[in-house]
């Protein structure tokens, strides 16, 4: 009789762990909580462990890979920005040279007596604008507005070369 007892109790025990173990879940399995003997059973019989783990590494690895799409981000945009940097450097450089080119034209316009208000009003037209492109070009830039600067840019290179040939 008590054979009989202890193997109903057996399999009633093991009965009991088998069914612990189908129904834990890889989030009831967290090593750092403590899931008692048999939760630690269970979980170990379901798998549940296992899976965890395979879910932390795919994480992982999905992480990983975000981190890397940013970093070629970071390095795309810091690419970006230098180019950016060199046509503001460009422009600018261009913009010193039409405002030397305007001065040497009103110096040439006012030694030949040439100068008048007209022509006067125009010179000082243009360098405000250059003095205004030089100054917006101090600020971030985009392409759009970079294009825009280089367009305002060969128009005043065409009003120098208009008062140049008033020179002759």
């Amino acid at each position: 009789m008590f054979k009989k007892i202890a193997l109903t109790l057996c399999g009633a025990g093991l009965s009991a762990v088998l069914l612990t173990g189908c129904t834990t879940t890889p989030e009831q399995c967290d090593p750092s909580q403590d899931q008692g003997f048999f939760g630690k059973i269970g979980c170990t019989v379901s798998g549940s462990y296992d899976e965890r783990i395979t879910q932390r590494e795919q994480r992982v690895e999905a992480l990983k890979a975000e981190n890397q799409r940013l970093n070629q981000l970071a390095r795309d945009l810091f690419a970006q920005d230098a180019l950016v940097k060199a046509q503001i450097s460009e422009q600018n450089r261009m913009l010193d040279h039409a405002k030397s080119e305007l001065y040497a034209v009103q110096a040439s316009l006012a030694q030949k007596k040439a100068l008048s208000s007209d022509l006067q009003d125009q010179i000082t037209q243009a360098q405000q604008q250059i003095d205004a492109l030089k100054k917006a070009n101090t600020s971030s830039q985009t392409k759009a507005a970079l294009a825009q600067k280089q367009k305002q840019i060969d128009e005043l290179n065409a009003t120098l070369e208009q008062l140049q040939s008033q020179l002759i």
